[in-house]
């Protein structure tokens, strides 16, 4: 993919608080979309996925795995949360045209960095 496939929502810049399906407050992340991917912030809908990974011994190896179920949720609530922190961090990569969650990537700054 390269830079000139990618087209950016017209979010705001600012990293202000905003509703997400499930009525909690999410920071204003931008969403990056190609014709086939969406990236979204994380989200409550995506505990899923996080716990699908984090919990799974040779996925998540290299990532700080595995996890405890609740561990994966503290990890999703933290990389949520770390756009107004930081104002940078991860996306949950999702399908475009079914909205089902298939990874995440972005930028990542550990506890205590």
């Amino acid at each position: 993919i390269s830079p000139c496939d990618v087209a950016r929502t017209s979010q705001p810049p600012s990293m202000s608080s905003a509703p997400t399906r499930d009525g909690t407050a999410q920071p204003s992340v931008p969403i990056l979309q190609t014709s086939r991917l969406r990236l979204v912030a994380p989200e409550a809908a995506h505990r899923a996925l996080y716990r699908a990974f984090y919990t799974d011994a040779d996925a998540s190896a290299q990532y700080g795995g595995p996890l405890s179920p609740e561990a994966a949720d503290a990890r999703l609530r933290r990389d949520g949360a770390a756009w107004d922190r930081h104002g940078f961090g991860v996306w949950v990569v999702t399908w475009r045209t079914t909205g089902e969650a298939v990874g995440a990537c972005g930028f990542w700054q550990g506890e205590g960095w």
